[in-house]
């Protein structure tokens, strides 16, 4: 099948995290909506929530809704207090990946996960999920939000630790 045909071209395959691998999307929306209650703040209309989807939330809040820097870290604080205890067990992994990530495992294909999450958060729902043992190595960001590594920087770190040197053979 398809799977096999895709194996025999890449010997490493990276997926993002969030809306790839993972629908986070409900756990985020729960607690940005969680945030901004605290804040006493008016919850911003779904099409701006879906924008904070990938970004780092720093950034997110100062872009989609002009906060200053103080007003974001504040708000990021908040996010997460929510997030690490309730949100982030409301995500689910989408369905046939597990089974699809194992498939290319058994053909000999490397797995990684390439995230703007912080790492550590990516790593603890990677457990929870059971797909920990499935992942050769997750790479995301730190806990400081104002670090500027990009998602180029992290799968270049993935490739590194992997001494994976024929670009040409690794699909994100």
């Amino acid at each position: 099948g398809k799977e096999w045909q895709m194996s025999m071209k890449y010997n490493v395959v990276l997926w993002d995290f969030d809306g790839t691998l993972v629908d986070t999307s409900e756990g985020i929306f729960h607690s940005l909506r969680i945030a901004f209650a605290r804040m006493g703040m008016p919850i911003p209309k779904i099409e701006i929530l879906e924008k904070f989807i990938g970004p780092p939330m720093l950034y997110s809040f100062q872009t989609f809704l002009g906060f200053t820097l103080e007003q974001a870290e504040e708000a990021v604080q908040l996010f997460r207090e929510d997030y690490e205890t309730k949100g982030i067990y409301k995500s689910q992994v989408y369905d046939g990946m597990e089974k699809l990530i194992e498939q290319l495992r058994e053909q000999g294909t490397k797995i990684g996960v390439a995230t703007l999450k912080p790492e550590r958060l990516a790593k603890l729902l990677l457990k929870y999920f059971g797909l920990d043992s499935h992942i050769d190595i997750c790479v995301g960001t730190g806990e400081d939000e104002g670090t500027t590594i990009s998602k180029a920087g992290i799968i270049e770190t993935i490739l590194q630790r992997l001494d994976c040197k024929d670009k040409s053979r690794v699909v994100l």
